[in-house]
């Protein structure tokens, strides 16, 4: 009987395992790729103020993540940015 248990257990992290591979690989892939990576840069330089107010900001995830609702989602903060 825990042969057989053992051996399942087995085949399921083997197949996790190759999941994980697998999924690794696609990322690697995509990240590699100059379009993605310029684009994830841009967006990343855009947005600093809400990402850093995110990482090092004290309080819980949904506190966070309302004050960048309200602070930096507004459709004007785009258009303004992109008239200067």
């Amino acid at each position: 009987m825990t042969e057989k248990l053992t051996e399942e257990i087995g085949k399921i992290t083997g197949t996790a395992k190759t999941f994980t591979d697998e999924a690794g690989k696609v990322v690697l892939d995509r990240f590699r790729n100059p379009y993605i990576l310029t684009f994830l840069i841009s967006w990343i330089l855009f947005n600093w103020k809400p990402i850093s107010f995110f990482i090092f900001s004290k309080g819980n995830v949904e506190y966070k993540i309302k004050f960048i609702i309200l602070h930096y989602s507004h459709s004007s903060h785009y258009f303004f940015f992109l008239l200067e």
